[in-house]
């Protein structure tokens, strides 16, 4: 059942994803009848802000320091300064800053294109921090556009997979579950499909597109946060057994044992998530192992796939009822918490 929800739910993500950004398109009663005004920013589409939000003597404070930023980040050359972004397709911050002019971070609400809270100061920039110093601050209408790290004024600058990164102070440590798929970002190693459709901590919008491999690099002393992923091998494979789920008309699904050659020592819990390498299941999307038992250097799990009723019941008059097609289980497979491996 597990297999077949993570399946549905990431088939159905774009329409939910749409359903959400229609429902929160439904325009909000003008309570003061003013017009809103209309902010071409550069980075992304244009926003609309209204008077509710920040009053115009602010926006046009903001509009002004955003531009001097630009400017001087155009001059003058500095790794960090630039334009940064976090959240996701429907809600998500937009931090720009250089060392001199200072900062200026605006929540928006991406359905309706609508500047949800804006910020904005003086910025601290050093090898080691950058630290924001609100001189103004709108508090935001709408929950979903206050991302929590939004609101952090202390950022350590990280390089991660060649991008450039700000990690909230107090949250390195959840920084280094997430690059390697622990903690509470294990349960999205299952597919990965939430690391591409959030973006988790402040990324650097580059001119190019910087994602990919390279040394994880981190301010002296925060090395401390920095974990490996937990890699380890199939070493036995069971029978597999049908579990039938009563929730659905066409699908079953296929339980397959498996046995891995790591266990508590090495960091393994029960109910821990791991990938298996290069694989592809079901929808094309990538396959996982659920661990069930843990011991001090092997752990049990299972793999569960999806495979048709017995007898089959079609889904359409030309539906064959053929099992989707899976590689073969074997010992000797790559697992691992890593989502980007």
């Amino acid at each position: 059942m597990q297999a077949l929800k993570s399946m549905t739910s990431r088939l159905m993500l774009p329409a939910l994803l749409g359903l959400l950004c229609f429902t929160a398109f439904a325009p909000s009663t003008p309570a003061q009848n003013i017009e809103p005004e209309r902010w071409e920013n550069g980075v992304t589409e244009a926003w609309w802000v209204d008077g509710e939000t920040v009053s115009k003597e602010e926006l046009a404070a903001a509009r002004s320091l955003w531009k001097a930023i630009e400017d001087e980040n155009r001059a003058v050359s500095n790794e960090w300064a630039g334009d940064y972004f976090i959240g996701s397709d429907t809600h998500g911050s937009y931090l720009r800053f250089s060392r001199e002019k200072g900062f200026v971070l605006a929540q928006v609400d991406k359905c309706q294109a609508r500047l949800m809270g804006l910020s904005y100061g003086k910025v601290i920039v050093t090898p080691t921090l950058v630290q924001l110093l609100p001189e103004h601050g709108a508090r935001s209408t709408h929950t979903h556009a206050a991302h929590g790290q939004a609101t952090a004024s202390k950022y350590i600058p990280v390089v991660w997979r060649g991008s450039h990164h700000l990690i909230p102070e107090t949250e390195m440590a959840d920084f280094g579950d997430y690059i390697v798929g622990l903690g509470k970002y294990n349960a999205w190693v299952r597919d990965g499909f939430m690391y591409g459709e959030s973006v988790e901590f402040f990324s650097k919008l580059e001119s190019e597109s910087a994602g990919g491999e390279g040394q994880t690099i981190v301010p002296p002393g925060y090395e401390r946060y920095l974990k490996k992923p937990i890699d380890a091998k199939i070493v036995k494979v069971g029978t597999g057994h049908r579990r039938v789920n009563r929730e659905n008309e066409w699908w079953d699904e296929l339980i397959i044992p498996v046995s891995l050659n790591v266990g508590s020592a090495e960091g393994v819990k029960s109910g821990m998530i791991f990938r298996l390498i290069g694989t592809r299941g079901f929808g094309g999307f990538g396959e996982s192992v659920e661990v069930r038992s843990v011991g001090l250097h092997a752990s049990g799990g299972v793999v569960v796939r999806t495979i048709r009723k017995s007898p089959c019941v079609k889904y359409q008059e030309t539906d064959d009822c053929a099992n989707p097609e899976y590689e073969r289980l074997v010992t000797g497979w790559a697992v691992t918490t890593d989502p980007f491996k």
